[in-house]
């Protein structure tokens, strides 16, 4: 078994928690003071509250490596062009140079924090505490004086369950407007009730400037994920001729050619949110502005990923495999990745940029295996895992290097011929979870490095998603709103949306939304629970910032919610001594308190020398983004 022996001279002992930084959100709008804006706002006294960009305190200690003020190509960063994508939607008014409306002195959103935020979360933009005057009306479609329309489209198989209540078989081909009120008769399954409830909650919370979000909800009429792409496309159209959105969101990655609806929307000229990680940047950039996204793109993770193989394996000695007699002989890299025969492009995409870095850092990999299945843990042929397997085996393989794709069957196959190599994995497609890990064989999984984009987060049931999900809902069941926090990323599509529409200021239309994210400056976050988010020149997806785990298979995850097992985790190992019971199930362990890092920019040195026995336990159950 590994020594998990800490590494002091690394200085694990004596780190200490950062007060951290303004968080890349509080600090997007420092620049519109200082630089032409379709969001300045003059002030008419110095007492006033200015509506649109509050000035935060001046950072004296900037973060390195981090571009400031001065750098941001504001006014000028947007990518939308005169017409919709596509040349079907509608045509876009060019931003504003001064917003029509002006804040005055009343105070009428609850913000909190120093300086003020619009909500508790760090992720939350600047508050914007009162709005009125002309929002300029119609500035898109799906856009009224009073109203902003969004539709939401789920298979009906992800909607089934509400923990309180157990399935509910009548979700199929069901609809709602969430904008009319509920009724005992249309509750809706949790997915509903929770869209319900972060539908009045970021509406009260944000400022949309005198419009209220409106959610309409479409389930596919029927269970099958394996639907087709005329299938969805039909749907598009059908869901957009009716409501006409101006924003599109969709479940998750589990929805069976999901690419299909969201491109037919975004043709039409509705903006999409909440595209899931797996996406690449060629499809952001279809259609430039349209569609935003809060995870990293599939080439930014590889990145994140190749970096942690180029700085901390290549050149350096066998270290953590349980086959002592390797310890310190040359690593032999071994490839392994998932082709599906184009189906999942991502996996693609994600084996070049590795590759590639790898090779031009001086590694080389002496064995490429594929497997072609990765939904479950038994979607890989046992067969292909075996021979694969068997092959690195042969090859001397020493440390495999596995960019994504979740299954357990090699780690079976290896167990069952006692074959241990070091192992390092991309997690941000399905690996990151505790849950992914334990299903795997525990002997393997001993010596297993893995990067992630989750953050150092609380217990489920003190999360930011909890907190506003019961705000906008007192009465909805915790069992259900912890069971939607845990296993769904709604929240975080709701905010990204909702910020988007803030610092886009009154006049709404996507190109305004454009300008708004890139305004939001480059700064690397010095928060383990706070992820550093902002939008690069053509770039369209939030999270910039990684974190490096190692799996302690003794290790108990600091809270959780688990709907399989009904009951809340022990917050902490001694939390699950004192309850007598066993020690843990297994945790990934954040080195470095869980501070993140960009691509590039890990901590130097081989990965055993950065862990630490109190490196704390990530909480996530299943992937970060599922």
């Amino acid at each position: 078994m590994t020594d998990r022996t800490p590494s002091r001279s690394r200085g694990h002992a004596s780190w200490r928690r950062v007060p951290p930084l303004l968080s890349s959100i509080t600090a997007v709008l420092i620049a519109l003071l200082v630089l032409p804006s379709a969001l300045n706002v003059p002030q008419s006294s110095p007492s006033q509250t200015l509506e649109f960009a509050p000035v935060p305190p001046d950072d004296e200690d900037p973060p390195p490596d981090v571009s400031n003020v001065e750098s941001l190509s504001l006014g000028t960063s947007s990518s939308i062009p005169g017409d919709a994508p596509g040349g079907a939607g509608p045509e876009l008014p060019p931003p504003p140079s001064v917003p029509g409306g002006v804040g005055a002195r009343p105070v009428t959103k609850r913000c909190v924090g120093n300086p003020p935020r619009q909500t508790e979360d760090e992720l939350s933009p600047p508050c914007v505490a009162h709005f009125e005057g002309d929002n300029g009306g119609m500035t898109h479609a799906g856009v009224t004086e009073a109203e902003i329309q969004v539709v939401f489209y789920s298979d009906c198989g992800t909607a089934w369950l509400t923990p309180s209540r157990g399935a509910d078989p009548d979700v199929c081909g069901a609809s709602y407007d969430l904008g009319e009120p509920a009724t005992p008769d249309n509750q809706g399954s949790a997915v509903v009730r929770i869209l319900r409830a972060f539908q009045r909650y970021f509406n009260e919370r944000y400022q949309t400037y005198g419009r209220k979000v409106r959610i309409h909800v479409y389930f596919s009429d029927n269970a099958d994920y394996a639907t087709t792409p005329e299938e969805r496309r039909a749907d598009a159209t059908r869901h957009y001729l009716e409501v006409e959105p101006f924003a599109t969101f969709t479940n998750n990655t589990y929805m069976g050619y999901e690419d299909a609806y969201l491109e037919e929307m975004a043709r039409r000229g509705s903006l999409i949110f909440g595209s899931e990680a797996g996406r690449s940047e060629a499809f952001f950039l279809q259609y430039p502005g349209y569609i935003w996204g809060y995870p990293p793109t599939v080439e930014t993770m590889a990145r994140q990923f190749g970096s942690v193989v180029c700085n901390n394996m290549v050149g350096r000695p066998v270290s953590f495999t349980r086959d002592q007699a390797l310890h310190g002989q040359p690593r032999r890299l071994g490839l392994l990745w998932v082709d599906n025969g184009g189906a999942d492009v991502q996996f693609r995409i994600a084996r070049d940029v590795v590759d590639r870095m790898v090779t031009d850092c001086g590694g080389t990999f002496v064995e490429e295996r594929t497997y072609s299945e990765w939904e479950n843990a038994s979607g890989s042929d046992v067969f292909t895992a075996q021979a694969n397997v068997a092959a690195f085996q042969s090859a001397d393989v020493t440390t495999i290097v596995w960019p994504g794709g979740f299954e357990t069957l090699h780690s079976d196959a290896a167990g069952n011929i006692g074959y241990f190599p070091e192992v390092v994995i991309e997690g941000g497609t399905a690996f990151d979870g505790y849950n992914a890990a334990r299903e795997q064989d525990q002997d393997f999984w001993d010596q297993v490095w893995t990067t992630s984009n989750a953050v150092l987060g609380p217990p489920i049931e003190d999360s930011d998603c909890v907190r506003a999900a019961h705000e906008g809902d007192p009465s909805m069941p915790m069992d259900d709103i912890k069971y939607m926090c845990t296993y769904n990323t709604h929240y975080e599509i709701l905010r990204q949306m909702f910020t988007g529409i803030q610092v886009a200021g009154p006049r709404l239309t996507p190109a305004t939304i454009d300008q708004g994210f890139h305004a939001i400056p480059a700064v690397r976050s010095d928060d383990p629970a706070v992820p550093a988010c902002y939008y690069d020149p053509g770039d369209y997806t939030c999270v910039k910032d990684a974190v490096l785990m190692w799996w302690d298979r003794t290790g108990t995850p600091r809270g959780g919610y688990d709907y399989y097992d009904r009951e809340n985790l022990p917050r902490t190992d001694q939390d699950q001594r004192e309850q007598g019971q066993e020690a843990g199930d297994g945790c990934y362990r954040m080195i470095t308190g869980g501070l993140r890092y960009p691509a590039g920019q890990w901590p130097d040195g081989d990965l055993p020398a950065l862990e630490a026995t109190d490196d704390p336990c990530a909480n996530h159950r299943t992937s970060y983004f599922n």
